[in-house]
């Protein structure tokens, strides 16, 4: 199963010029800040957690967006939990950055992090247009 985040299924806090921060402890990732795209694929659990809820089917995409002017020094923290075994059809990709709100656009651009792709790697991506 792809799942294609962005700044999803974790706690996160950014530092940034204009700052924004979700634990979402308030229960509700469609407001403050607001939170869009697959809405029905995640819920907040029991624990004040952000978590995907989509179905385990191989080549799903998950997606949920919120604006962020990141400048220089901008500082991303995060906390993921994966459950299930990650491998090269089963990972997550965190966009710190992109060009565009739905990430699943072809053409998208811009940075992420993708945890996954083989057992216990964590790396960092440019995508680039046409790449």
């Amino acid at each position: 199963m792809k799942l294609y985040l962005l700044l999803a299924a974790l706690l996160l806090t950014l530092s940034a010029h204009a700052q924004l921060s979700d634990s979402f402890t308030d229960g509700d990732f469609t407001q403050n800040p607001p939170w869009t795209g697959d809405a029905a694929g995640f819920t907040i659990n029991a624990q004040k957690q952000l978590q995907t809820n989509g179905p385990a089917v191989t080549g799903t995409q998950l997606q949920l967006v919120t604006p962020c002017q990141a400048v220089t020094g901008t500082t991303w923290e995060c906390w993921v939990n994966i459950k299930n075994t990650v491998s090269s059809g089963n990972y997550a990709d965190v966009w710190l950055l992109a060009d565009r709100a739905d990430l699943k656009t072809s053409g998208t651009q811009g940075y992420f992090v993708r945890l996954g792709g083989t057992p216990k790697e964590v790396a960092l991506f440019r995508k680039k247009r046409h790449g």
